[in-house]
């Protein structure tokens, strides 16, 4: 069902370009497809998937032919982002994301998000990410 576009990882419905528009009202600007890291998405930038290219809550690299999931990489996501356009607006303004998905290495001030640690034994071990570091507990 998922196409491959490119080989960033990034994939493409066949049909994101009309992502949102239902039979009903076909003149819709809204995403409703349940996908909550499409949904984080759009919030956190206001536009459509077609436009910030999350489409579904895992990564398929055509390379490999294989879906990953955990890449939380806020670089994932294009578009503005809420706290890059609020920065621009008011150079003082300050913002925490707390907990959204694709948080790691995002511009704002503050930023904490689960990251489970995948020991080699096969463990799966809860832990976090925080900017700053000093966020998280040792």
């Amino acid at each position: 069902m998922w196409r491959p576009h490119g080989t960033h990882g990034r994939a493409e419905h066949p049909k994101s370009a009309a992502a949102g528009r239902t039979r009903r009202d076909a003149g819709s600007r809204h995403s409703h497809v349940c996908r909550h890291l499409l949904a984080e998405a759009t919030f956190l930038t206001g536009v459509l998937p077609n436009q910030h290219g999350i489409v579904g809550n895992g990564w398929y690299f055509h390379d490999l032919s294989e879906i990953w999931f955990w890449r939380q990489s806020a670089a994932l996501v294009g578009g503005q982002k809420l706290w890059d356009a609020a920065r621009a607006r008011d150079p003082g303004f300050t913002c925490a994301n707390m907990f959204w998905w694709y948080n790691m290495y995002s511009g704002a001030d503050i930023s904490v998000t689960p990251r489970p640690i995948y020991c080699a034994d096969s463990r799966k071990l809860p832990d976090c990410y925080a900017a700053p570091p000093e966020l998280r507990d040792n």
